[in-house]
């Protein structure tokens, strides 16, 4: 344990009251709280469930052209040959961001069989489509249009 380097302060240059643990509080492992889920990283995990396992190999590569653009399927071919593994494909963590009104990034963690690696991804909300002629209405969609690894 770290003793403190000083006492806390509050506003007014005062030393705050210490908190004193409940006496009711049973000594033992402290079991960390749940961890919120944003409903960016509700919707981001399926999504960074199919790229991991896109360049992975297990997943095939054509499930992901509606919902990515054609400069993240190309990032993606030659991310294949790097990241293909026999082993386990697990997503790990997802973290997510909304960075604009339409615009969500996802940091996503994984392990490729023994190795783990970071991927960057960015999402943006394409809005509805009416009906055209030779082309049917589409509703507002997610698309990723970013893919990287550091």
């Amino acid at each position: 344990m770290v003793p403190d380097g000083a006492p806390p302060y509050d506003g007014d240059g005062r030393p705050a009251a210490r908190h004193q643990p409940s006496p009711a509080a049973a000594p033992g492992p402290r079991v960390a709280p749940p961890i919120a889920v944003t409903p960016e990283a509700a919707w981001a995990r399926p999504f960074a469930q199919a790229i991991i396992e896109t360049v992975a190999g297990t997943r095939p590569f054509r499930q992901l052209i509606s919902v990515t653009t054609e400069g993240v399927q190309a990032q993606l071919k030659r991310l294949i040959p790097v990241l293909r593994t026999d082993g386990e494909v697990r997503l790990r963590r997802v973290l997510a961001s909304r960075t604009g009104a339409d615009v969500v990034d996802v940091t996503v963690i994984a392990g490729f069989g023994p190795r783990t690696r970071a991927l960057a991804m960015r999402f943006e909300q394409v809005p509805a489509r009416p009906a055209a002629p030779g082309l049917p209405p589409r509703p507002a969609r997610w698309l990723c249009t970013d893919v990287d690894t550091p």
